[in-house]
C-alpha cells in the first residue's frame, strides 16, 4: 500500500499532468472513470446524518478533477471534493483537499450558516483518511483530482457544477 509521501507524491503529480485540458476531453473520448472516494469520508456513508440535520445523498466517482458530494437538508447541495495547491477556496479544507460549495460560478453564493459545521466535520474525517495508507485502486482515482482553479481553466466554471 502506497505511503502518505507517496500519496502526495501521485497527488502532485496527478493535478500537474491534468492543469491543461486532459487528452479526453479535447478529443472527445469517454472520461476515465473509478469508484466514488468513498474512503476518504469513512466512516461516514450514504444516508449518514452530519450536524445540524444534513445528510450525504451520494459522492459521485471522480469527474472533471473532482468528486462531488451531494447533501440534503434545508436544501440540497453539492460540495466539490478537489486538491488545493496551498491556498484553499473553500470553506472547509484540508492538508491536501478543499470543500467547495458549488454556486453555479457566480462565486458568490455564502455558506449557509447550518452547513458550516458539517463542512468542518467533512474536513475532519478527511483529514484523518488522507493520512492513512491507500491501496492502488484508491490512489489510481485520487491522482486525477484537480485544484479548483485548473478545473475552472479546464472545464469552464459553468461546465464543473
Amino acid at each position: 500500500m502506497p505511503s502518505r509521501r507517496e500519496l502526495v507524491s501521485a497527488l502532485g503529480f496527478g493535478a500537474a499532468t491534468l492543469a491543461m485540458r486532459p487528452a479526453w476531453a479535447i478529443e472527445g473520448a469517454p472520461e476515465p472513470t473509478s469508484p466514488a472516494p468513498w474512503w476518504l469520508i469513512a466512516p461516514l456513508q450514504r444516508g449518514s446524518t452530519l450536524k445540524d440535520g444534513w445528510v450525504i445523498e451520494d459522492l459521485d466517482p471522480i469527474r472533471s478533477g473532482a468528486a462531488v458530494l451531494s447533501l440534503s437538508g434545508n436544501s440540497r447541495l453539492r460540495i466539490h471534493i478537489c486538491l488545493h495547491d496551498g491556498r484553499p477556496k473553500g470553506f472547509a479544507h484540508t492538508d491536501m483537499f478543499d470543500l467547495i460549495v458549488m454556486d453555479h460560478g457566480e462565486g458568490v453564493r455564502a455558506v449557509p450558516e447550518n452547513l458550516a459545521p458539517t463542512l468542518l466535520l467533512l474536513a475532519d474525517r478527511i483529514r484523518d483518511n488522507e493520512a492513512m495508507e491507500v491501496d492502488d485502486n484508491q490512489l489510481s482515482g485520487i491522482s486525477r483530482l484537480m485544484t479548483h482553479s485548473e478545473r475552472v481553466r479546464a472545464f469552464g466554471a459553468r461546465q464543473i457544477n
